[in-house]
């Protein structure tokens, strides 16, 4: 069955797509209770954040719910792509398992909204400058509809100073964020509150499995190699020795933060997400590090949220679009717990680790 007229997300997780003949007769096509496959890493780098976007969505196990007009289908289930052509924006990327989608998307079925500091600021700002409801103007506007659950502990974590924050500086920072969202976004559904949030930011900054510490003399030590293009002669050299020094430092070759440096020379300076996340000439300066690490770390608490909490259907909302392009280039999926730990898959591909010796990760 094919469709030739409008599509839109209605309430209660409906996708309706509606069409009409040259009598005027219309009929609608009503799908409920679906899977949506992540958009790909070509359409996040063709999507602008100020402008409207197209998406190609991959609908699986679509059921028809009651409401559709004129359609004579069996029951059961449909698998269909569909192209619609939004008047939205999209200010903010959702990473997801395996990719990305777009948030407001996310929501046909109950999900828990993760924002960084550059989502909820651009939250604030579209609930000020905009007189329309934020649902008709941007994607991450959905936010707003009733019951959208959100987490903000990654805004709280982060901080707002180019620093870690100090135990005076997170109850201020998270009653802050929580008085703000509740204004911009009154019938969202804040998990947890401010208290408990700036609690879980504290453990979280305590904990040496996310700590950034090591980390950070990790990048100070590699930063040399990331300022001028290495030459392909010496590339393997190179990222073997990138690789001892986090040995060194107790930093794994498969984290984030390795597999950025990695990327960041092997790939094509002109596009290379890895590059431009770690903002190579800040990384001399205490805020530049902070940032970068705080960026990547975020990546690793969405993976681990995800190993650990499979039945949840967690998105992180961004407005940084290289972290975004970062996490859609590895891939991260298959997020599991062995033996007792977080562990997932990611892609080596030959655009973001030409060459890589992956006897390097075993």
């Amino acid at each position: 069955m094919r469709f030739f007229g409008s599509a839109a997300f209605m309430g209660s997780g409906i996708l309706r797509l509606v069409e009409v003949d040259g009598h005027g007769i219309p009929r609608e096509l009503a799908l409920h209770d679906f899977e949506i496959d992540p958009l790909t890493y070509e359409e996040l780098n063709a999507a602008r954040a100020n402008q409207p976007i197209t998406l190609s969505l991959a609908i699986r196990g679509a059921k028809m719910h009651p409401s559709s007009v004129n359609i004579n289908l069996d029951p059961g289930r449909y698998t269909s792509s569909i192209t619609i052509e939004s008047k939205l924006t999209c200010a903010a990327y959702g990473l997801i398992e395996g990719g990305w989608m777009v948030p407001g998307i996310y929501s046909h079925k109950k999900c828990t909204y993760l924002l960084d500091r550059c989502a909820f600021k651009d939250v604030i700002a579209l609930a000020r400058k905009r007189n329309e409801s934020l649902q008709q103007c941007d994607f991450l506007g959905w936010l707003a509809d009733p019951g959208a659950k959100i987490n903000f502990i990654p805004v709280v974590l982060e901080g707002n100073s180019r620093k870690r924050p100090t135990a005076f500086d997170l109850p201020l920072h998270a009653y802050e964020v929580e008085e703000k969202l509740k204004k911009a976004l009154p019938l969202a559904e804040l998990r947890p509150n401010a208290e408990h949030a700036a609690l879980a930011a504290s453990n979280l900054l305590d904990d040496p499995a996310f700590s950034i510490d090591n980390d950070r003399k990790f990048l100070s030590d590699v930063r040399h190699f990331l300022l001028n293009a290495i030459p392909h002669n010496r590339r393997q050299t190179v990222i073997s020795e990138v690789c001892q020094i986090a040995d060194s430092h107790n930093v794994r070759r498969l984290s984030f933060t390795c597999l950025a440096v990695i990327s960041a020379i092997l790939s094509n300076p002109r596009d290379n997400p890895a590059r431009k996340l770690l903002k190579v000439n800040e990384l001399n300066t205490d805020g530049g590090l902070h940032n970068a690490l705080s960026d990547l770390r975020s990546l690793k608490i969405l993976a681990m949220m995800i190993s650990f909490l499979p039945h949840e259907r967690l998105m992180f909302c961004t407005s940084d679009k290289n972290l975004a392009k970062f996490w859609v280039a590895l891939n991260p999926r298959n997020m599991r717990m062995k033996n007792g730990r977080a562990t997932w898959d990611i892609s080596y591909g030959e655009e973001w680790f030409p060459g890589i010796d992956k006897t390097l990760f075993r």
